[in-house]
């Protein structure tokens, strides 16, 4: 049988149930804690409670509970918030997906009838969303918005699933129009085309 380890919050060996019973309304407390409210709590005497606090170091215990507690507390958080930003990315990216499927499967009649600030739009919600689940700075996405950047035209060409590239990058697939490769490898150099 192997060594147990007793971690400094849980009871000490030789220390008495009412010591430890004591600790743990101490520890319990939180930002509240103080021996004066244990021991009117307990019914006990200020000086038995500072007695015991002193000979089992409850303020080292409580010190290594408060740090156990908050590393417990944001290993929760950052496993929530990665869960989430994996969610919202594959999110944006279908949403991405899913447009420019609308958008190629479109007639030309249907095409000229779209204004170009609905397609923008489209275009732009879903690579908001990536970039946020990416952490992307607001900076650079503001940076992306200069007044001095040049205006462009938008002209659609409808394009069929042979004009695509299958594409993957980190555990996401898509597809990119083929004349798009070049500038896909150039921005995403962990991209992969998938052959």
């Amino acid at each position: 049988m192997g060594i147990e380890t007793i971690r400094l919050w849980e009871r000490q060996d030789g220390e008495s149930d009412q010591s430890f019973e004591a600790f743990e309304k101490y520890r319990l407390y939180g930002q509240e804690r103080s021996l004066a409210r244990v021991a009117e709590t307990m019914g006990k005497a200020a000086s038995l409670i500072e007695r015991w606090s002193g000979r089992d170091n409850w303020k080292k215990r409580v010190w290594a509970w408060d740090r156990h507690e908050a590393r417990d507390t944001n290993e929760k958080i950052i496993a929530g918030t990665a869960k989430m930003r994996e969610r919202h990315i594959k999110q944006a990216m279908n949403m991405q997906i899913q447009a420019a499927k609308r958008i190629n499967s479109m007639t030309d009649e249907e095409i000229k009838s779209l204004k170009p600030s609905d397609v923008v739009a489209i275009a732009r919600l879903g690579a908001e969303m990536e970039m946020k689940a990416r952490s992307v700075s607001p900076e650079e996405v503001a940076g992306a918005e200069r007044d001095d950047a040049p205006v462009f035209q938008i002209h659609f060409t409808p394009v069929t699933p042979a004009d695509m590239l299958p594409v993957q990058l980190g555990e996401y697939r898509g597809f990119i129009p083929k004349d798009q490769r070049e500038r896909f490898m150039a921005d995403h150099p962990g991209g992969v085309v998938i052959q």
